[in-house]
């Protein structure tokens, strides 16, 4: 009978862990949205209702993982913590992380220098100016908690 439950556990982390990663890519995805819909909708207005609509849904995301840990224990966004899968999860979000302080920062330099020429960049300038302090931000509250460094950590490379 233990060999039931013991296969059982198995199938069922093997199961939230691709729910967690499908999950996951969504808010990745949904982040995405938000961040391209609202640094081209500084040029053309109409993108703007892409950016609400993927912040909404972040915030559906967000709301539906808190409902869940809180009342039946189940992590909905990130893997159970001290599972190989948090480990294999936490490697991506490094990767992601890590390379989104490279383009943030190469943005961020190449907008600084074209709003001297035109004006509209510096809009980008600042989009981007605050999404890397959003990231820099999220890297030292997981730092804190969790002692995991999000943005180029030793193990990375």
């Amino acid at each position: 009978m233990l060999y039931i439950y013991d296969l059982a556990g198995d199938i069922y982390s093997s199961a939230m862990a691709v729910v967690n990663y499908i999950c996951f890519a969504t808010l990745c995805f949904c982040c995405v949205i938000v961040y391209l819909a609202s640094a081209i909708g500084q040029f053309h207005g109409s993108y703007k209702g892409l950016a609400v609509s993927g912040l909404l849904s972040i915030i559906v995301l967000v709301v539906i993982h808190i409902i869940l840990l809180d009342n039946f224990g189940i992590p909905l966004l990130i893997p159970p913590i001290g599972t190989i899968y948090f480990t294999d999860f936490m490697h991506i979000i490094q990767y992601l992380a890590s390379f989104a302080v490279i383009i943030l920062g190469a943005l961020i330099f190449a907008t600084a220098f074209l709003s001297k020429l035109e004006g509209s960049y510096g809009h980008v300038f600042v989009s981007a100016l605050m999404f890397l302090i959003v990231l820099i931000i999220i890297h030292t509250y997981i730092n804190d908690e969790f002692g995991i460094p999000i943005i180029f950590p030793p193990n990375l490379w």
